[in-house]
């Protein structure tokens, strides 16, 4: 189940000279990065295939992450294509996409270019597209049971004018990195804070659930304020609620005409060139070539071509050329300029109008492109939230375990020490809670003894307790995991095992998963377990499991026969 959250974010992105994008078949463009305020660390942007990922008769566009944080994210999106008047071109609707690292999310075949090419005015293309983070319900209902108002092991003072909060120093280890240096810095465990004590109260409470709501514009600015000067990550700025950027192909456009005299007189292998400049970056000569020729039928055949000068040997360059003669005959076509030097963009028959003096009037127009692009941010804009919800908060409290730092508690598991801290596990379960309430932040590093549970299978469910979420996808160790949670009573990751169980029940897992629901006294598990059971009886009964379990146990034998006999009665009504 996921939660939709309030916080939305638009991103524009304005490209200018659009069909001057040199890019084949296969290759992107980018759009600059942006974040979203909820997502911290995770960085976005826009892929744009202008000649598509597949197919060169479609354009391309994914939303993609470039980020290294290892939580996927679910998110919903909304793409549109506009003109430079706001005016629809396109437009892509995804109700929910889940993102993981360095993940994206598009189609192929988005747009077809020449329809979008001929929608375009002054080749400016804008892509506005809507992201709203979606989150896990669980994660939800996890992360924000950690709370440092029971006391329970804290061992760091954080103190106001008027006020003394007992926080946990792990906690900031994870969240608040510049506050350990400070303290790191001191004889004792204590930091003096020169803000108000409800402005640090709402810093704290960010800290530990990722969260936290303002009563009105002035505590979301003194909190911003403070958060800027104490070093608190994601809280010192107003959150962003929409950003515009552009990036602009570098072009240079040329026209000009050419008059071609004495047209029609002109013999077979005549070659005529008209040069002109190119400022790209330097001024450059390029030549424009006409060259009569015969073809197989005896025709004439007249072929345009440019010349690239020899200045740029060793760097591309995107031509777009358009040659007309009068309002019916025009030749548009493109060409990237690598290792060749000529390129013909033309063609045509001697059938074409002229004046009555035998010139012909060619009208050129060209486009050049170093196939070199900049970009610039155009605007931002803030807004004030009256709460700032900062999701997938948890990746923090992961590394928090794995790192093992400011640990207080050793799970000894077979042969396998488990670092953690008896806050985190007392907050996830109650078991742990009623192992450790007696005890304080002063005492020593203890260890606890875990019997009859696999290693792996506990740091897994450690790794779910700091963090909220599976790492590694359910597979057949689910049953195990669940009887995991089910000791330690933590519920969610209980639950989260016993869905996947119940979506994934088969004729060979049927018997474990129900001994399983039977023995943790699991009344929706095992109504489950036995609605599959008496749907795919037959399957079941043909397993090895079912045999093995028949073989051993009078009553298994005892239900086959009768739901058998059921089965061969109903057959011969």
């Amino acid at each position: 189940m996921e939660i939709e959250t309030e916080d939305k974010f638009a991103f524009t992105w304005v490209i200018e000279n659009f069909s001057l994008c040199h890019h084949s078949k296969g290759e992107l463009l980018f759009s600059p990065v942006f974040t979203l305020n909820a997502l911290p660390r995770m960085k976005w942007f826009i892929a744009i295939y202008p000649k598509g990922f597949r197919n060169e008769d479609y354009i391309s566009v994914f939303v993609a992450r470039a980020d290294d944080v290892s939580e996927a994210c679910s998110m919903e999106c909304f793409i549109q294509g506009l003109d430079c008047n706001e005016r629809l071109i396109f437009s892509c609707n995804v109700s929910l996409s889940k993102f993981h690292k360095n993940g994206s999310w598009g189609r192929s075949c988005f747009f077809k270019r020449k329809l979008l090419f001929r929608s375009l005015i002054k080749d400016i293309l804008i892509i506005k597209c809507s992201l709203k983070p979606v989150l896990e319900a669980n994660a939800l209902e996890i992360m924000s049971q950690i709370s440092y108002k029971n006391g329970l092991f804290t061992d760091v003072v954080l103190h106001t004018h008027d006020a003394v909060f007992n926080v946990h120093k792990a906690i900031l280890w994870a969240r608040w990195p510049k506050l350990i240096k400070e303290l790191n810095k001191k004889t004792t465990q204590e930091i003096n804070f020169d803000i108000p004590s409800n402005v640090l109260e709402s810093m704290i409470k960010y800290v530990y659930t990722g969260k936290t709501d303002f009563l009105g514009y002035e505590l979301f600015e003194k909190l911003s304020t403070a958060a800027v000067t104490y070093g608190l990550p994601n809280l010192s700025s107003i959150p962003t609620i929409s950003k515009k950027c552009r990036t602009r192909i570098n072009v240079v456009q040329i026209s000009f005409e050419w008059p071609v005299e004495n047209f029609s007189n002109m013999s077979i292998n005549t070659i005529l060139y008209n040069a002109f400049i190119v400022e790209m970056p330097k001024p450059c000569r390029w030549c424009l070539q006409l060259y009569i020729r015969e073809n197989d039928k005896k025709d004439r055949i007249f072929e345009i071509s440019i010349i690239k000068p020899n200045y740029f040997e060793s760097k591309p360059i995107f031509v777009k050329s358009k040659i007309s003669f009068d309002v019916t005959n025009c030749f548009e076509n493109d060409h990237l300029f690598e290792k060749d030097k000529k390129w013909k963009c033309a063609e045509f028959l001697p059938n074409i109008s002229k004046d009555p003096q035998d010139a012909l009037l060619l009208k050129c127009e060209f486009k050049f492109s170093d196939c070199n692009h900049s970009s610039e941010t155009l605007e931002i804009s803030c807004g004030f939230a009256p709460s700032i919800k900062c999701h997938y908060f948890s990746n923090s409290l992961l590394k928090l375990y794995r790192s093992g730092q400011y640990s207080d508690v050793n799970l000894l598991v077979a042969s396998k020490t488990l670092s953690a801290h008896k806050f985190i596990l007392c907050a996830r379960s109650s078991v742990f809670y009623g192992m450790f309430k007696k005890e304080n932040a002063n005492s020593a590093n203890s260890g606890i003894e875990i019997a009859d549970v696999d290693p792996d299978v506990m740091d897994e469910m450690l790794e779910y307790m700091y963090s909220g979420r599976l790492e590694k996808p359910l597979n057949e160790r689910a049953i195990h995991l669940y009887a995991a949670g089910d000791k330690y009573n933590v519920s969610a990751f209980k639950e989260e095992c016993s869905a996947f169980l119940k979506s994934n029940l088969s004729a060979k897992n049927v018997c474990k998963v129900v001994q399983l629901a039977h023995s943790h006294s699991d009344d929706d598990l095992y109504k489950s377990t036995l609605k599959y059971f008496s749907e795919h009886a037959k399957d079941i009964f043909s397993t090895q499991e079912w045999k093995t379990i028949a073989k051993e146990n009078l009553y298994a034998r005892g239900l086959e026969n009768l739901i058998a006999s059921k089965i061969t009665e109903k057959s011969s009504m």
